[in-house]
């Protein structure tokens, strides 16, 4: 018997003789006491944050939102214990991209009461022009516009979850920036640059995503004075942690990410049953389909991959919503992306391309006629389901917190 979670609840899959669990390659990592605070006390590349902020009064620390897995309040915590009152203000600011912003009580949630009684908090608004600084122009062209308050704190802190990213290869560092504090513009500029052949999940090396993410934090005033990233499992603990010089950072973890988030197959699975991670990866389908993208790999093409995502919040993005309807085929949707990118239209690109090779199931609290009319399978429970996987070699994946790649 197998928990998938699903929501804030889990679903049980009693296994088949068919049926083989994947485990990712997270549980061979060496983890130490206590990660976080061992890395605020050892950062690479600068100083320590006690010397950094001194003298100075003002701080921001900017963390991840509602649709991250983050453990953002045990990293803020460690931070405002090494702070220890050394600030006359310290403000936290939702890295939110062109996300909504976070609710009230999904704060609470990610920070908690204590923290939140003692530092001021703020989302970003990717469309409020007047909270927006224009830096200059990447070598890509991309118009970078960075958070006014972001810009103007003395010392500027990020924080974030190194994690595999559809097209930007990872996620976390230089993505806090851009796109967590960068203007619509800068955002839906920058992710146009998916289509080129080298913009894929876990692959930096001429990455266009990922290295016009890397030029805008660089420019005078954006690079952070102390980065705190973090890697994390599905359970939200911590596999390893790292601080200091951005760059510096970013590339130590990632180097752990690609032995602990990649797991390295020979062979396809006929069929694939996958969970998006329960509450709040699948808060909606927008976040859920990442899952589909980390088990592509796995499956034999026109083989069967089963999705199991609640999408409490529905689709979670009109933008994304407009192209499933539109866009019928993935040429149709490829070609928009060529002539007339918007920021939420990439996610139906990948999901048309998923579903042009591979029938997708899935079982969610989305109106089936929806489901059906963007060209997936819906289905109730997975008792309704399990009589419909027929292949001989089915993958089961209770949460998509790592990513497949054939040798």
């Amino acid at each position: 018997m197998i928990m998938i979670p699903y929501g804030k609840r889990a679903l049980t899959l009693n296994m088949r003789n068919n049926m083989h669990l994947v485990e990712g390659p997270a549980e061979k990592i060496k983890r130490s006491h206590d990660p976080i605070k061992e890395a605020i006390r050892d950062p690479i590349g600068t100083k320590r944050l006690e010397e950094i902020c001194e003298g100075k009064k003002n701080c921001v620390i900017v963390v991840d939102d509602h649709t991250r897995n983050t453990p953002t309040k045990k990293m803020v915590g460690a931070l405002l214990e090494t702070l220890g009152g050394k600030m006359d203000e310290i403000k936290v600011i939702f890295a939110t991209g062109t996300h909504r912003s976070p609710r009230r009580d999904e704060i609470r949630s990610i920070l908690g009461e204590k923290i939140m009684e003692v530092v001021k908090i703020e989302s970003h608004d990717c469309d409020d022009e007047e909270n927006l600084v224009y830096l200059e122009r990447t070598s890509f062209k991309t118009p970078v516009y960075i958070n006014r308050t972001y810009l103007s704190s003395e010392i500027k802190i990020i924080t974030g979850d190194i994690s595999l990213h559809y097209y930007a290869g990872f996620g976390g560092g230089r993505k806090s920036i851009l796109p967590g504090l960068a203007g619509r513009e800068t955002i839906k500029k920058n992710h146009s640059l998916l289509l080129d052949s080298k913009a894929f999940m876990g692959n930096l090396d001429g990455n266009p995503v990922h290295l016009d993410m890397m030029e805008a934090a660089r420019m005078p005033g954006a690079y952070p004075d102390f980065s705190l990233n973090i890697i994390s499992d599905s359970k939200r603990d911590v596999l390893a942690a790292s601080s200091g010089d951005l760059s510096l950072v970013f590339e130590e973890l990632v180097k752990i990410a690609k032995k602990s988030l990649v797991k390295k197959m020979d062979n396809y699975f006929d069929d694939i049953v996958v969970g998006a991670g329960g509450h709040p990866r699948d808060i909606n389908l927008y976040q859920s389909t990442k899952a589909l993208e980390m088990v592509r790999q796995g499956v034999r093409p026109n083989g069967k991959i089963v999705l199991l995502a609640e999408c409490i919040e529905g689709i979670g993005d009109e933008t994304f919503d407009a192209w499933m309807e539109e866009c019928k085929c993935l040429d149709e949707a490829e070609d928009r992306i060529k002539g007339d990118f918007e920021i939420g239209g990439h996610k139906a690109y990948y999901l048309r391309k998923i579903m042009n090779r591979n029938k997708v199931f899935l079982i969610s609290s989305l109106d089936d006629d929806l489901v059906e009319r963007w060209g997936m399978i819906p289905k109730g429970s997975l008792d309704d389901l399990l009589d419909e996987i027929e292949g001989k070699n089915v993958g089961i994946i209770p949460t998509a917190d790592f990513m497949i790649e054939r040798r």
